[in-house]
């Protein structure tokens, strides 16, 4: 991810490696472009935009790329979800504003997908 643009580089069976560079303005408002980390969660059926205001986009891998996986995921198909986090609170929520680093997990009982971020 650079200057607002995902990079991503998959390979596909019988043609070797590929490489796509997208726009995240193509699929997203200009004001969720800004994004400063990226992590895919756990199933890869989409990939959590972590933003400069600390908001989390998730977009569907489906959006990105055409694979056979992906349909039972967290978001629709070329679908978006915007998951808004308030940051205006009393000052503990500064780590959360400008995030670099960012993984996701499944939680080991519930098996329901965990995002963790922070700068």
């Amino acid at each position: 991810m650079s200057l607002g643009d995902l990079r991503i580089s998959y390979n596909v069976r019988g043609s070797g490696s590929k490489q796509r560079v997208i726009p995240i303005r193509e699929f997203a408002s200009s004001q969720c472009a800004d994004a400063k980390a990226l992590c895919l969660v756990p199933d890869a059926s989409c990939i959590a935009l972590i933003l400069s205001n600390g908001n989390v986009l998730l977009v569907s891998i489906k959006t990105l790329v055409d694979v056979p996986w992906g349909q039972e995921g967290i978001v629709g198909d070329d679908s978006l979800a915007l998951i808004e986090i308030d940051t205006n609170g009393n000052g503990n929520n500064d780590c959360l504003k400008t995030p670099t680093s960012a993984l996701s997990y499944c939680a080991l009982y519930s098996k329901r997908p965990v995002l963790i971020y922070s700068n």
